[in-house]
């Protein structure tokens, strides 16, 4: 199962045979989206992955309190942001004329901070210190943002013009 998640080689070419078993019809686009679990950016930030089966990974709670969040960094060269980097360039490469290439999930930023925490402390945190959530999430924000930013350049620095998103399916408006 962990192989099944983080051999790169593996989740590249697997990928690459679901294409060519495959036949888009109509506005339907062949589409890459960099999967590492809905989770994938809490992950990003630290918490360990757990692989459930091949359609689910969990992130363990790694942090203890509101206020910890404050430190928490987007680590580029850390084993699962890196990979997802590499998987997405990866992609980009392969891309053109054949796929689009989609980010992987950034998550919300409750998503996050409850992944962080686990989801009882983050809703006891919500009632009783709800300026700390503010300033956590805040501070995710911006590292969601270098994320995000970061991801895109990868794609945009691909051979299609430009990738797909699935962000405003979710939050209609408020895609970048």
């Amino acid at each position: 199962l962990t192989r099944f998640w983080t051999d790169e080689d593996l989740i590249i070419r697997r990928k690459m045979a679901e294409f060519e078993q495959a036949a888009c019809y109509g506005l339907a686009v062949p589409c890459h989206y960099i999967d590492q679990g809905s989770s994938a950016m809490a992950c990003a930030l630290g918490c360990p992955m757990e692989f459930v089966d091949r359609e689910t990974v969990w992130a363990v709670p790694c942090l203890s309190s509101v206020g910890e969040v404050l430190d928490v960094v987007l680590d580029f060269d850390g084993p699962v942001y890196s990979r997802i980097r590499r998987l997405t360039q990866r992609s980009t490469e392969l891309s053109g004329g054949h796929h689009m290439v989609a980010p992987f999930a950034l998550e919300g930023m409750t998503d996050i901070m409850a992944a962080l925490l686990g989801i009882e402390p983050f809703l006891m945190a919500l009632a009783l210190d709800p300026a700390g959530v503010y300033q956590a999430m805040a501070h995710l924000k911006t590292l969601w943002l270098k994320a995000w930013a970061d991801i895109q350049s990868v794609i945009q620095g691909g051979p299609n013009d430009g990738g797909i998103g699935w962000a405003g399916i979710w939050a209609p408006g408020s895609t970048f």
